[in-house]
């Protein structure tokens, strides 16, 4: 008698039936995962001009007359003086960027729109309104369609 060699079909079809549950299941994991981490450089993105906004206010130079409001200039010449960055604009970031653009009000709310790829949409905005109640401290509230599909996380 020969003993048996190899696998019975059954046995194979099993085996590929648990690498389709798998991929079925860590497929849009990843997705979700890689959409994330390029979310996150849109989050990093805004860092200096939440700084360059901080600094300002804390110097006094960005506040209007009630010294609650926040006045920052709209022109770059006048932004550069106040440590606060010009905006991105369209066609002006870096070519691997995953933003296409940075915005900032004069009352200091950040907008950054996504390149339309990798997922994203131009719709799928990163928003960062300042909140100051005096004393040199701002708050940060994150909206946006980035945020409410959980991409753009901040602390």
């Amino acid at each position: 008698m020969k003993a048996q060699k190899g696998f019975t079909l059954i046995e194979l079809m099993i085996v590929v039936a648990i690498i389709g549950i798998l991929a079925a299941i860590a497929l849009p994991a990843y997705q979700d995962y890689t959409k994330r981490a390029r979310a996150s450089e849109m989050v990093v993105a805004t860092a200096p001009f939440k700084l360059g906004v901080s600094e300002c206010v804390q110097g006094g130079k960005c506040l209007a007359a009630d010294g609650i409001t926040l006045n920052i200039p709209t022109n770059s010449v006048s932004r550069a003086e106040l440590s606060v960055p010009a905006d991105v604009s369209s066609g002006s970031a870096p070519a691997n960027a995953q933003y296409n653009a940075i915005a900032m009000t004069t009352l200091g709310v950040i907008t950054v729109t996504p390149k339309a790829a990798n997922g994203f949409v131009a719709g799928d905005t990163f928003i960062l309104t300042p909140n100051h109640t005096g004393g040199g401290v701002i708050n940060w509230t994150a909206s946006g369609n980035c945020v409410t599909k959980g991409w753009c996380k901040t602390k």
